[in-house]
């Protein structure tokens, strides 16, 4: 399992970030919560960037994976 996403099961994103309180609901599966924390977390950088023209490239991945990792 990926490391963020089993932290989110006991520290919740919106104890760090209020403003992703409003991105939840009740009835989200642990992946559901997962794919979202993963969007706003995107969103973080994008905002970031702000209007820079050069390209902003985001790559998700799970830091266990030795298969994701090329050599």
């Amino acid at each position: 399992m990926d490391i963020f996403a089993e932290k989110l099961k006991y520290t919740p994103l919106e104890n760090f970030y209020p403003e992703f309180k409003k991105e939840l609901n009740d009835e989200m599966t642990d992946e559901e919560l997962f794919d979202v924390a993963i969007d706003f977390v995107k969103s973080l950088f994008s905002k970031i960037k702000g209007n820079d023209r050069r390209p902003l490239y985001m790559h998700t991945t799970n830091a266990t994976d030795t298969r994701n990792v090329g050599e």
